[in-house]
Order: C-alpha cells, then structure tokens, then sequence
C-alpha cells in the first residue's frame, strides 16, 4: 500500500504543486496588501481578517480546481502514459490500487479544508464588522463549498473510471456544479416553484452530495469490474 501511494503522489506531483500554489498565491496577495496598509489607511478595524478571510475563501474556490484534477486523472492519467497496463501485470489486487487512488483524493481535500476552510472558517466567525458585511451567510458558504467539492470530485472520479481522457474527466467534474444549479434555477422558474434562495441551495447541494456520493461508488464499482485496466 505504501509503494502504490508513492507511485501515486510521483504521477500527480505536477497537480500537486500546482495545488500548492493555490493554496499559498492568494496568501501572498493578502500579505501584499496588507503590507500596503502601512503607506495607505483600509478605514478597517481589523484588515488582517478582512485581508487572510478573502484569501482563504479564494483558496477553497480555486482549490476546486485541483480536486478535479486529481480525481479526474486518478485513473484514467494511467491510461494515457500506459502505467495502467503494467500496473495490471503486478500481482496486487486491483481494489487495493483503488483504494490508494482514493486515499490521495481524500487527502488533498483533508489538507485543503485543514487549511484554508479551518481559516476561513475562524476569521468569519470572529467579531469583524468588515467579515460579517462580506459573509454574513458563511457557514452556508462552507457547507455549499463542501457539497460542490464533493460533486466535482466524485464526478471527475468517474468519467476518470470510463475514459482514457484526463481532461473529458476534469471537464465533466468542473462543469457538473453549474449545470446542477442553473438547471435547477430554470426549472424553479419554468414550473413556478416559488422555492426561495434558500430552499434553491438547500435543494442544490442535497444534489451535488448525491451525484458525488454516486459517482465515487459507481467509478470504483466499475474499475473493479472492468476487464481492461
């Protein structure tokens, strides 16, 4: 099992550091700013928080993007270089191969959410004036985050289960959260619902938990089943 994360980590490094990088850049635009501050007033109480709580919610958002791509090319990256094949000719259980692709995914996002989500997390729930103008909702902001994350990844997982294409994969997690609650906005308008913004949330990430949930166990039902590797 240890081998097998190595092996892992060593063909997603490169979307590894690119993950990285998302979650320090929008730091460093804070730390920017704020140093800035000295030669130019905010008019803010507390601008670290207003500064560090926008970074991190920028982190999560773009982090978005490293959770597909490393559930997307999880399986189907393997295809493409032909490790796949050779890794099939090892006598090790496949569910044991699956099981290491998915402890990678879990961990990225553990990693992501024990960084920028515990952060943002904190600095919303402190006594800012300025936070509480730009979140008052945060901790529907945090729960939707979650929901989302978990639908762009479990779909990526499975097209990533289906296809030699990387990139179809990404494409299918990343696109999946928009077309769920813009086709449930059309829906409430078309059939006059009347469902309030709220309830519209409510229902989308009951959605996106859903189809993420049923990605994964379908993605992995079906690498466990396919002939191929």
């Amino acid at each position: 099992m240890k081998w097998l994360l190595w092996k892992d980590y060593r063909h997603n490094r490169i979307i590894l550091l690119l993950g990285l990088g998302f979650l320090l850049v929008p730091h460093l635009f804070a730390l920017y700013a704020l140093h800035r501050q000295a030669s130019q007033s905010w008019g803010m109480q507390h601008p670290w928080q207003y500064a560090f709580g926008v970074s991190s919610y920028a982190g999560l958002l773009i982090s978005l993007l490293t959770i597909a791509l490393i559930a997307g090319s999880a399986i189907a990256g393997e295809r493409v270089d032909r490790s796949a094949e050779f890794l099939a000719s090892l006598p090790i259980a496949r569910r044991t191969i699956v099981a290491s692709k998915l402890v990678l995914v879990m961990t990225i996002a553990a990693v992501i959410w024990a960084t920028d989500g515990a952060l943002f997390g904190c600095l919303a729930a402190a006594d800012s004036p300025e936070m509480g103008r730009l979140f008052p909702d945060w901790q529907k902001g945090l729960a939707m985050f979650a929901a989302v994350g978990l639908a762009i990844s479990g779909i990526a997982w499975l097209f990533s289960s289906l296809t030699t294409s990387p990139m179809l994969s990404v494409w299918a997690g990343m696109v999946s959260p928009p077309a769920i609650i813009g086709g449930t906005a059309y829906m409430n308008h078309l059939f006059e619902l009347r469902m309030s913004d709220d309830q519209l949330g409510l229902f989308c990430a009951g959605i996106c938990l859903t189809l993420g949930i049923a990605g994964f166990i379908a993605g992995t039902w079906y690498y466990l089943r396919r002939v191929e590797p």
